[in-house]
């Protein structure tokens, strides 16, 4: 019997597949092989991808966890989030306002000027001026009241600064003051009604010895007063009078314009949650002036009564509709000034910003500090704010 060849191509292998099939079995396998290598060549970048955009997507929610209340409806710009065209619209181009009324009267120049003089007083030193009803003098006492020894006044202390005619301690005290020199010495009993607003002499007698250490005098307001006493580098009264004037006259304008905005816009649709935000902030702000008001009062034993009580009103429904209008009328304030910033085309960088807020008082780690609290957006809108209004106060008409 004849062997078959052990090299024939067709000859079975020990599993019994012939050469011919392992091969192409073998060249299967490899496009498989092949095949496959491209998809996953296609697939590991997709799965990058998607793991990049994953990792994305959690550091903003992470953020977005973080950032504060006040800035959560708000962009890094300052403007409002999910305003949609139409929403709002601002005629702000119509508006027109007479500088006449604008203005602020001399009578308020000159108050300024009277307030300027008094944060220069003195003690005069003239030995020879008397006190008249009006004055402010300084004095020093001991006191008894119904016999009993009570405050005191100390030269060691300071003294006591009083303005005679305001009765601070009795009609009869200042009455005794008028017609003083600095250096007389005098004694003085005062009667205290019963109803007196001190308890503790209310319907008593007290005994003074007073001594008026000094009458004080207000420096004469020249040019050379203003030009040592004011920040501007102004150096005449006409001068100090002038800037006095525009600067009124820039409050007043910046109220009107404010105070007109609503009249010239019209805001059909506000941002989902936007009137809710503002109205919890506002909440907030109120609940915590109510809370530094309440410790003062509760300070000198007094009731502070509630939180709606103390802003004047009656019931805590009124207050929160109160709240509630309020919230809406300053959603609606900014959302006119985001109109204007858009449609005048201003912008409100991050130099911008800081500046704005540099010129305040908060540099660095101050103006770091704000953002920490209430987030980069809000602290942004301020500054936007702020600036849509100078941009309206320099283009709005005025007439004379």
């Amino acid at each position: 019997m004849s062997k078959k060849n052990s090299n024939n191509d067709n000859t079975s292998n020990e599993t019994g597949i012939s050469k011919s099939k392992q091969k192409r079995l073998a060249q299967e396998q490899a496009r498989k092989a092949e095949k496959e290598k491209k998809i996953m060549g296609y697939v590991w970048p997709v799965l990058i991808i998607f793991c990049i955009a994953a990792i994305i997507f959690a550091i903003q929610m992470l953020r977005a966890a973080n950032i504060p209340y006040y800035s959560k409806p708000l962009t890094d710009q300052g403007t409002v989030k999910g305003v949609n065209a139409g929403d709002v619209t601002v005629d702000y181009a119509s508006m027109s306002f007479k500088k006449s009324e604008l203005m602020p009267s001399e009578s308020v120049i000159e108050q300024d000027l009277m307030d300027l003089q008094k944060n220069y007083e003195a003690l005069s030193e003239d030995p020879d001026k008397m006190t008249v009803s009006g004055d402010k003098v300084n004095v020093t006492y001991t006191s008894t009241l119904d016999g009993v020894s009570s405050d005191s006044a100390l030269a060691e202390e300071g003294g006591r600064n009083l303005t005679i005619g305001f009765a601070t301690l009795g009609e009869e005290f200042d009455e005794a003051l008028l017609g003083r020199k600095k250096g007389d010495n005098f004694t003085v009993s005062v009667n205290y009604a019963e109803d007196y607003y001190d308890e503790d002499r209310a319907g008593k007698t007290a005994e003074y010895d007073v001594t008026v250490q000094g009458i004080y005098e207000l420096p004469e307001i020249t040019d050379e007063f203003i030009a040592a006493n004011n920040r501007e580098g102004l150096n005449t009264v006409e001068e100090y009078k002038q800037y006095l004037r525009d600067h009124y006259y820039d409050e007043s304008i910046k109220r009107a314009v404010a105070s007109s905005l609503s009249a010239n816009s019209a805001v059909a649709a506000y941002p989902e949650g936007y009137v809710e935000n503002v109205r919890d902030t506002l909440a907030e702000q109120y609940k915590a002036q109510y809370d530094s008001q309440s410790a003062q009062f509760q300070m000198y034993g007094l009731d502070p009564g509630t939180e709606y009580e103390m802003f004047g009103y009656e019931t805590e429904e009124a207050y929160n509709a109160f709240i509630d209008e309020q919230a809406k009328e300053k959603a609606a304030y900014a959302l006119e000034l985001d109109y204007i910033f858009k449609d005048a085309g201003l912008t409100n960088t991050k130099d911008e910003v800081k500046a704005y807020w540099a010129d305040r008082g908060y540099i660095d780690a101050g103006f770091d500090s704000l953002v920490k609290e209430f987030g980069y957006p809000y602290v942004a809108q301020s500054a936007l704010q702020a600036k849509v209004l100078d941009y309206l106060v320099t283009n709005v008409n005025v007439t004379e």
